[in-house]
């Protein structure tokens, strides 16, 4: 393998998260890596942007000299692309959270603009993020474009022979209660996913949660620390790849 490539949220895009350890694991360096993930971006662009960074590798590597880590976030963020040149005090990058560019962009131009409900507590959050979760957000519908968003990277990487394994931030699919996947709508997406690429846990929080505390922040935060992402790294995502058991309370 001599290039990682990785999409996710917060949990994936600083260069102390688990892409930096995996990657070590296999002798590479931070620039062998392309990191596509950014703080508080949905599912949807965490899908657009790894598809065609993979699809720039393959102009470079072969499919075998791939690697392909996908961390997927929170079924409830939203993306859209406009010609509009949107702005707000409090859009996520604007004196809230630095790391995020809002707009972003996936191949050149910036004009991909993230939607968050975690934003919605915000002073004088934009109008249209309101606007969306007033009038057009359902659970039903955000967790569809989900699972589109996982089958249409699935197929795209199994089509160009590229390894992968998949895995959440957090349990994305029990968040609306045990049985809303058995929704007409939602299950004959679900039952579509290939699971055996995907790692044997309900979430990267949950896990190390339950099996590193001391790797995550005492105050309640849901984001682990680097060694709290080191853990995870050598106990659950390289054993997977390795076809060993993920083992608990395992302490490296």
């Amino acid at each position: 393998m001599k290039r990682l490539v990785v999409s996710g949220c917060s949990f994936t895009f600083e260069d102390w998260n688990w892409p930096k350890f995996l990657g070590e694991h296999y002798g590479l360096e931070l620039n062998d890596i392309t990191n596509v993930g950014m703080g508080s971006q949905g599912n949807g662009l965490i899908s657009k942007k790894l598809i065609y960074a993979v699809t720039e590798s393959l102009e470079k590597y072969k499919p075998e000299d791939l690697l392909v880590g996908i961390m997927w976030s929170g079924i409830d963020r939203f993306d859209f692309h406009s010609e509009n040149n949107y702005k707000s005090s409090n859009w996520g990058n604007n004196g809230h959270v630095n790391s995020i560019h809002n707009p972003t962009n996936v191949v050149k131009d910036k004009k991909w603009y993230l939607i968050n409900p975690g934003w919605g507590g915000l002073d004088d959050p934009h109008p249209l993020m309101e606007s969306h979760y007033k009038y057009f957000h359902s659970n039903i519908g955000a967790v569809v474009s989900t699972l589109q968003s996982i089958l249409l990277t699935q197929w795209f990487l199994k089509e160009k022979g590229v390894k992968y394994f998949m895995t959440t931030y957090m349990d994305i699919f029990n968040k609306y209660g045990e049985h809303f996947l058995d929704n007409p709508e939602i299950k004959y997406l679900y039952d579509l996913i290939d699971f055996n690429n995907y790692l044997p846990i309900k979430g990267c929080y949950e896990y190390v949660r339950e099996n590193y505390p001391q790797g995550m922040p005492s105050d309640g935060g849901h984001h682990p620390h680097e060694d709290g992402h080191k853990f995870f790294v050598n106990n659950v995502i390289i054993p997977f790849l390795n076809g060993e058991k993920i083992k608990k309370r395992k302490l490296i």
